[in-house]
């Protein structure tokens, strides 16, 4: 078409050259078209190739993320309280079992399968389960801390409760009290009232001795505060506490005395009541300085 063109003349030389330069444009056009359409096309190629590494990378993520879960789900169970009582073991078949360490039977367990629920069962239920070992705890290290029973201990903890909360003896006779310490301890064995009765009194006999000994040991003076006072029926009792400095220097203030003093509450009738508690508690060969408050004639 181009060669008919500039072969028809000069006069139409004109219109060959635009038709020309026409077609060269329009193949510039699409040359430039098919330029253009090759790199997009390498884009694309690029993108998709790093959303598929994106994606890949995604998916490793997720896959160490469940691993990880997995393996401290399974650190979870190989830690249960029941471990300390099975042994883990395989049978001849390659099977995972848990051996108890009392009865020395085969029980189901899996790391991958089958919980401790059905260990715990057994572990509750085992006839040659030491009953003592229900009431201990494990450390950090997962080993059974010793929880026996001692009941002169217990009798001990509940006498210094009673008198430090000013408890009424039938304290220990509590329906309540009673399932709490049966909870803590199934071993544990109840007191009465009249038990509880003696131990309080057997406790302060023995503080009394115990404060005896040391009273006599001391180096220096024991002084002494007196209060006397009137109950709401006229009846007066009187209060002797001893004050002293110990070897290591430090102040002490233990009640002596606490008893009733009848009226009249004269000078020589407290001095007599003063002189036969220092005389009971071993101290009238002591320094002894007193000073009484509140003492009505």
């Amino acid at each position: 078409m181009i060669q008919s063109t500039l072969d028809g003349g000069i006069g139409s030389s004109s219109k060959a050259s635009k038709r020309k330069t026409k077609t060269k444009s329009i193949h510039f056009t699409i040359r430039g078209g098919r330029k253009s359409s090759r790199p997009t096309q390498s884009n694309g190629k690029k993108k998709k190739k790093i959303q598929e590494e994106q994606l890949d990378s995604e998916g490793e993520f997720e896959e160490d993320e469940m691993e990880n879960e997995m393996e401290n789900e399974k650190e979870g169970r190989q830690w249960s309280d029941v471990w300390p009582h099975f042994t883990k073991i395989r049978n001849s078949n390659g099977e995972e079992k848990a051996k108890c360490n009392y009865c020395k039977n085969d029980y189901a367990w899996s790391s991958h399968g089958h919980g401790t629920s059905g260990l715990r069962r057994h572990r509750d239920r085992c006839k040659l389960f030491p009953r003592n070992l229900r009431t201990k705890k494990l450390d950090a290290e997962a080993k059974l801390v010793s929880g026996k029973y001692d009941h002169v201990v217990f009798k001990q903890l509940v006498t210094k409760t009673i008198i430090q909360h000013d408890l009424p003896y039938s304290y220990v006779e509590y329906e309540q009290v009673r399932e709490t310490w049966k909870h803590l301890n199934p071993d544990v064995k109840f007191i009465c009232r009249n038990t509880a009765k003696a131990e309080v009194y057997r406790f302060y006999e023995n503080e009394r001795e115990t404060l005896k000994r040391e009273l006599a040991s001391l180096p220096g003076r024991v002084s002494f505060t007196s209060d006397l006072w009137s109950s709401l029926k006229r009846e007066g009792y009187m209060c002797l506490t001893a004050h002293y400095i110990d070897r290591n220097w430090r102040l002490n203030s233990k009640i002596l005395t606490f008893c009733a003093l009848p009226p009249p509450h004269t000078g020589m009738n407290v001095a007599l009541k003063l002189l036969e508690s220092v005389e009971e508690w071993g101290l009238e060969k002591k320094n002894v300085l007193s000073h009484i408050r509140q003492c009505y004639k």
